[in-house]
C-alpha cells in the first residue's frame, strides 16, 4: 500500500475533531474506486454533513467545516462543528462513534474537477475489484455514514 504525506495533520485543539476518512492507494472502496496518494490538493476545505450527506441533498445546513489532509495511506479531516443545533447533533455523533465513525466523501463529478482513469492491466492485477482510479479530485462535503462509503451517488 502506497504512503503519502502532505502536510502535517494539526492535533485536535478542544471542540475539534480528527477522524480518518478514506484510504489512498487502495485498496478499492465500496465502489470500486482508488483514490490516489496526489489526488487531494493540500489542506482542502469541506463542509460537513451530520449524516448521510444530508448538505448534498438539500436537508440541512452544515453542522460544521473541515480540511482534508493526506496522511501517510488515508485522508484525515481535521474540523470543528459549527456552535448549532446541527453542530451539537455532530459534536453528540462524535462522541458517541469515536472512531468507528465511518464517513463518506461528496465530490465534484465534472471532468474540470475529476480526473480519473479506468484501471490498467497492472493497477486491475494490483486491485481486482478497482473500477476508477482518481488522479484528482475536488471533495466539497465529508458525511457521518452508517455502512461505509454512498460513493458516486453522492456526487451531484
Amino acid at each position: 500500500m502506497s504512503t503519502h504525506t502532505v502536510k502535517q495533520v494539526p492535533e485536535p485543539d478542544e471542540g475539534e475533531f480528527a477522524s480518518r476518512i478514506c484510504l489512498l492507494g487502495g485498496p478499492p472502496d465500496a465502489d470500486g474506486d482508488v483514490i490516489l496518494p496526489s489526488a487531494t490538493p493540500e489542506a482542502h476545505p469541506v463542509v460537513v454533513s451530520v449524516d448521510a450527506h444530508d448538505v448534498v441533498f438539500n436537508k440541512g445546513a452544515p453542522a460544521g467545516k473541515a480540511t482534508l489532509y493526506a496522511a501517510g495511506n488515508c485522508i484525515v479531516a481535521h474540523g470543528r462543528a459549527f456552535d448549532t443545533g446541527r453542530g451539537k447533533m455532530l459534536r453528540d455523533k462524535l462522541q458517541e462513534r469515536g472512531p468507528d465513525l465511518q464517513w463518506s466523501v461528496a465530490y465534484w463529478t465534472s471532468p474540470t474537477r475529476l480526473i480519473s482513469h479506468k484501471p490498467t492491466p497492472a493497477e486491475l492485477k494490483q486491485w481486482p475489484d478497482a473500477r476508477r482510479i482518481i488522479e484528482k479530485w475536488d471533495p466539497f462535503e465529508v458525511s457521518p455514514v452508517k455502512h461505509g462509503p454512498c460513493g458516486p451517488a453522492c456526487a451531484p
